[in-house]
């Protein structure tokens, strides 16, 4: 079973995400969106390369899932699966950090 860890960086954007939902919409989507990733993320727990490769080097290599409109970011290194970032489908994916 892998460990997963969430970097700053992916915190933050998940705060910008369910804060905007919580603004433009209702509470309640915003914090069913924050479930659905979240339990999204969780099965990397059981399943840490079911996601699609996006790149690899010697050092990582850097996979993506899918939840709804959101693309969730991370690396799989040992028994370790980093969350380093989450953007909006609609966004460019050049601005992952």
């Amino acid at each position: 079973m892998a460990k997963i860890v969430f970097t700053n960086t992916f915190l933050l954007e998940l705060t910008e995400i369910i804060d905007y939902i919580s603004v433009f919409y209702d509470k309640e989507s915003a914090q069913r969106i924050n479930d659905q990733i979240l339990n999204s993320i969780s099965l990397l727990e059981n399943f840490p390369q079911s996601g699609h490769v996006m790149c690899y080097d010697d050092d990582k290599t850097i996979y993506r899932i899918i939840k709804g409109r959101y693309n969730i970011y991370y690396i799989y290194k040992g028994d370790l699966v980093q969350i380093i970032s989450i953007v909006d489908a609609k966004r460019d994916t050049k601005y992952v950090h």
